[in-house]
């Protein structure tokens, strides 16, 4: 007598059923890994966090956006030492030229072997939604996914008598591209700014070429500020963000100030991490907020366009400038934002860059901010 197995129907039917059960779970499973990753990438901001309050500590100031103009070095390394960095942070810096070393020079001397495994050191400043040590570098250096933002109060003159800096002295971005000198000072108001220097232990003035017409010794910086600076509060205070990077341009860089290429304006989506003349390490807070990464393929190869500080540039504001120039992430929906009190919040797409993001970014404009 033989046993009755499944008919054919049944077989089907038993297969719908478990299609249907994997559609139900996939989104699920889905979910609950961008869940994981977004908590990794708010722990990362985390250490940023603690790496800040540990260098002012220690150098009882906020760490410099940068050291100088030109190839020196960014905000990112100056933290080394408060991350378990050092091997890395004595690489950079213990040699003469000191905070003064070349940063182009730094990464183009290494093979693409060494590169890979420097990039692999920089995954605390990675978002495991976006990107693995495999597309964690390229051409200008170790990338990186938080950024500090930028904050201009207002315009000048084309000649800035007090910097002698000819419209800024890096060339003429619309919003300014004036990181130097006294400008500082008076026209930029976010939560870090450039190091200062002194000459001949009087005023800074005189740091600028033309001014004076000497070079400040980078290796005698200092830092600018305290958290005292920051007079909205620590809590009212956006200190790191994450930039915005089309899918098409990460781990994309540039070689030299090729700007007028696709690989060139790849560069200023994911410069480096590491290199002030990048723009790879902070952005203007200016632009809506960005998550959608397919959502911009690339502008044409054939228009000219050229980076901050480089000739001349679009009007900011263009689809191609938030792209570019503005902050955002991977995550559905929401971006992650470093307050200067150390407490990590996910801000909606949808949150006003006027009414919030931009209050959130000036250091003392008074303004009381519901955060979303």
């Amino acid at each position: 007598m033989f046993k009755k197995g499944f008919t054919l129907v049944e077989l089907l039917v038993v297969i719908a059923i478990i299609g249907v059960l994997i559609a139900l779970l996939l989104p699920a499973v889905q979910a609950a890994r961008e869940s994981a990753r977004r908590m990794s990438c708010q722990n990362k901001l985390k250490q940023i966090g603690l790496a800040v309050q540990n260098f002012h500590d220690t150098k009882k100031g906020v760490v410099p956006m940068l050291v100088f103009q030109g190839a020196t070095a960014s905000w990112i390394p100056l933290l080394f030492p408060y991350m378990e960095m050092d091997n890395l942070y004595q690489d950079m810096f213990s040699g003469s030229d000191g905070y003064a070393r070349n940063m182009n020079s730094w990464w183009t001397g290494m093979s693409d072997t060494d590169k890979s495994r420097t990039a692999a050191a920089f995954t605390g400043f990675f978002c495991p939604s976006r990107r693995s040590v495999s597309d964690g570098w390229n051409q200008s250096g170790p990338c990186t996914d938080y950024i500090v933002p930028m904050y201009h109060v207002s315009e000048v003159s084309a000649y800035d008598t007090a910097t002698g800096m000819a419209n800024g002295g890096q060339g003429a971005a619309p919003g300014g591209w004036r990181l130097m000198g006294t400008y500082v000072a008076r026209h930029y108001w976010g939560p870090v700014r450039v190091a200062r220097f002194y000459k001949d232990s009087t005023a800074e003035s005189g740091l600028i070429p033309g001014v004076g017409g000497t070079l400040p010794d980078i290796n005698k910086w200092t830092c600018r500020d305290d958290f005292t600076w920051w007079k909205d509060g620590l809590s009212n205070q956006i200190l790191v963000g994450e930039k915005f990077i089309p899918a098409p341009y990460l781990g994309k860089g540039y070689v030299g100030r090729n700007y007028g290429t696709h690989e060139g304006r790849a560069g200023w989506s994911d410069g480096s991490a590491v290199n002030a003349d990048t723009f790879g390490s902070f952005r203007y807070i200016k632009f809506d907020l960005q998550t959608n990464p397919a959502a911009f393929s690339g502008p044409d190869d054939t228009d000219e366009l050229h980076g901050p500080g480089n000739g001349t540039s679009p009007e900011w504001g263009t689809v191609e400038q938030q792209y570019r120039y503005g902050f955002g992430s991977w995550h559905p929906g929401v971006v992650m934002f470093l307050l200067g009190d150390g407490a990590v919040r996910a801000f909606p797409q949808s949150t006003d860059k006027d009414r919030v993001l931009g209050p959130l970014t000036h250091v003392r404009d008074g303004r009381t901010v519901a955060m979303p």
